[in-house]
């Protein structure tokens, strides 16, 4: 600042220029030295480079300044020009890490630990504050397999047996530290990147260190790196998950709200990142996070109570903690909705929405049809053609049009907005958001758009799936038997969880760039045009015919030969989606806990092919409490449950499989 002639009292773009110039002035000073890999010159340049964060609290003693500084600086080290310094950093960690990759004996070589020590400290600061740093670190594999990958897999047996000094066990933490850091953007070209690399099995071990500050760092990387595919993993992680609330509990009394060097809004962040895993809704109620939601809503601070209502929204989805949120926060959040602050807050809104009735199958127009009187039937008028006119006349009321609409998470919505304009060129009816509801209207226009489409094309990504506006969305077109259509809108994402149970088995169409959009678009636009076609059908009909022709579907169809049911008046018509799996507890489950070996021998022998799953039963521990994990796992996240068990039981082909799963759902 000084050399440019500027001050802590200079307006904020001259100070951020400042930043950028020094860090320009570090990397053109950094590039001869790295070069000739000369330690002892390069650690003062290292420790300028951290510096360069740690005193910004000077010239920019306001905290949003602070933090535009920090990202400038980061934002410096990794732009074009000095791209190469950049590269050569991570190569140079590299190399340290290279040298000391089997032992982890940092503290025989002073040079190579200070070095080492400093350089993590300052990516670790950096990468807190700069998305563009992140992306540049996801995209190095040097970073990622060469440094990360290697010092987790080396250094975690030996730091849990004792065997390495503390700045060893420092550095491990620093860099699970940046990764957490990476994953907790949310940035999906990041995510995309981080994708190729399994950060969470030589991880994994170091949540039962003693050293609670690497147990809590490795936590919060696993929970934002593990996805639903692998959710049986947190069945066994009470205590670690505990420790997540309780370091939120501790936060909420700090002064400063933070420990373990975290903010109390970040880590409510974290807990909302757990309660997205299905498996872990119920966990997070009964070890008490619900009181710890109460303390953050009655501490009265906007950015907290934002955190507490998405939190609570995550867990809503579990209809058993649904109830319990509905029992304890309801008349807290109707009230909170009053304020003018809080009106407009779409998790708000979609929380006091998906309270509103604990029976998610209920259809949004039918309850309000239901608070209006119903007209008595005209003489000579049946009562069930009556309540058919009533229905009819409450969906054109709501401008039923046997449109598409279009569910989609904003980071897709350039790909959509041209889907969307390219089916209203082929004279096909859309519904989508930003064109219905500019007047910033509530979910039950939402509602009404689903219960009055034909097809609802669900545009799934990360994004999609873990945000709670889009699940609302897909379940309750899915729960309201609307056609879904999937459209794929991220490469390489594969679905999982609530999403990947809604999908099943269906195909999808590819709009993720992988294929050009001019040769994916037609596939689409046939699809849905057959799926009207079909629809119209029963549209054209007049509609007491179409509540008859409803009322008496079975007496009306035949069977075919590969044994379907279809209609004798018309086409075949795709089968109606079936409801989502329970996920409340089972009124006739048993108590498999304390089964012996001959207990679950003689349940497997009670099978048709019960001589064949005891044969398959031999030389595996299969016990009570394996059984009762199967059942809590199948209860709470189905998708896991079958993926746990196609992955960890060797059937030997898909029949055996199948009766031990039809066993367990008998239990």
């Amino acid at each position: 600042l000084q050399a440019s002639g500027q001050s802590a009292t200079s307006p904020l773009p001259a100070r951020l220029d400042a930043c950028r110039a020094t860090m320009n002035r570090i990397c053109s000073r950094l590039s001869d030295k790295l070069q000739r890999q000369q330690l002892k010159e390069l650690i003062p340049l290292l420790k300028e480079l951290y510096f360069s964060y740690t005193e910004t609290a000077r010239p920019f003693p306001d905290e949003v300044e602070r933090n535009l500084a920090c990202q400038a600086l980061a934002e410096s080290l990794v732009a074009a020009e000095n791209g190469e310094v950049f590269r050569q950093l991570l190569l140079f960690m590299e190399a340290i890490i290279g040298r000391h990759a089997t032992k982890g004996d940092l503290e025989a070589a002073p040079e190579d630990m200070t070095a080492l020590s400093v350089l993590t400290r300052a990516l670790h600061n950096f990468s807190d504050c700069s998305v563009l740093l992140v992306r540049a670190l996801a995209a190095s594999e040097v970073f990622c397999r060469d440094c990360c990958l290697r010092v987790f897999s080396n250094w975690t047996p030996l730091f849990l047996a004792g065997q390495l000094g503390t700045e060893s066990g420092l550095c491990i933490r620093r860099l699970m530290d940046i990764v957490y850091n990476a994953y907790f953007k949310l940035d999906t070209e990041t995510d995309a990147c981080l994708s190729a690399y399994d950060f969470v099995e030589p991880v994994k071990p170091l949540l039962r260190s003693k050293d609670e500050r690497i147990s809590f760092s490795a936590l919060l990387l696993v929970c934002f790196a593990l996805d639903e595919s692998k959710a049986e993993f947190y069945l066994g992680q009470k205590e670690s998950i505990s420790l997540l609330i309780r370091t939120l509990n501790r936060s909420i009394d700090s002064k400063n709200r933070r420990c373990l060097g975290y903010h109390t809004v970040e880590l409510t962040k974290c807990v909302n990142r757990l309660a997205l895993n299905d498996i872990n809704k119920e966990l997070l109620v009964e070890l008490k996070i619900l009181p710890v939601v109460h303390r953050l809503l009655d501490g009265g601070k906007p950015d907290e109570i934002g955190a507490a209502v998405n939190v609570l929204f995550t867990l809503s989805f579990n209809p058993a903690v649904q109830e319990q949120v509905h029992r304890e926060f309801a008349s807290q959040l109707t009230s909170l909705a009053g304020q003018s602050q809080w009106s407009n807050m779409a998790s708000l809104k979609g929380l006091l929405f998906k309270l509103e009735s604990t029976d998610s199958m209920t259809n949004h127009s039918a309850r309000k049809a239901s608070a209006v009187p119903k007209p008595k039937p005209k003489p000579g008028e049946a009562a069930d053609a009556s309540a058919v006119t009533e229905n009819l006349a409450t969906s054109t009321a709501a401008g039923n049009g046997f449109h598409v609409m279009i569910s989609y998470q904003h980071e897709s919505k350039e790909t959509v907005a041209r889907i969307r304009d390219q089916l209203k060129q082929h004279r096909i009816k859309v519904w989508i958001d930003y064109e219905q509801m500019k007047d910033g209207s509530t979910l039950e226009a939402m509602a009404e758009a689903v219960e009055n489409s034909s097809i609802v094309l669900m545009c799934m990504s990360r994004k999609y799936k873990d945000s709670n506006n889009c699940r609302l969305e897909a379940e309750y077109a899915h729960r309201n038997s609307k056609k879904l259509i999937p459209l794929l809108m991220e490469r390489g994402y594969k679905p999982t969880g609530w999403l990947g149970i809604i999908l099943g088995a269906g195909l999808y169409h590819d709009f993720s760039g992988k294929y050009p959009f001019e040769a994916k678009f037609p596939e689409l636009v046939a699809a849905v045009q057959k799926f009207l076609d079909l629809d119209s059908t029963d549209a054209a009909l007049p509609a007491v015919q179409q509540q008859q022709q409803k009322t008496t579907a079975k007496s009306a169809t035949k069977v075919e030969s590969d044994g379907r049911y279809r209609r004798e008046h018309d086409m075949p018509t795709p089968p109606s989606p079936q409801p989502l799996p329970p996920i409340g507890k089972s009124e006739k489950s048993v108590d498999v806990r304390a089964w012996t070996r001959a207990d679950i021998e003689a349940w497997l022998a009670k099978r048709n092919d019960g001589a064949a799953l005891i044969g398959w039963l031999r030389g595996r521990q299969l016990t009570g409490v394996t059984l009762a994990v199967l059942l809590d796992m199948r209860r709470r996240a189905p998708l896991a449950f079958y993926t746990a068990v196609e992955k960890h039981f060797d059937f030997g082909g898909f029949h055996l499989m199948a009766e031990f799963i039809d066993a367990l759902e008998q239990l």
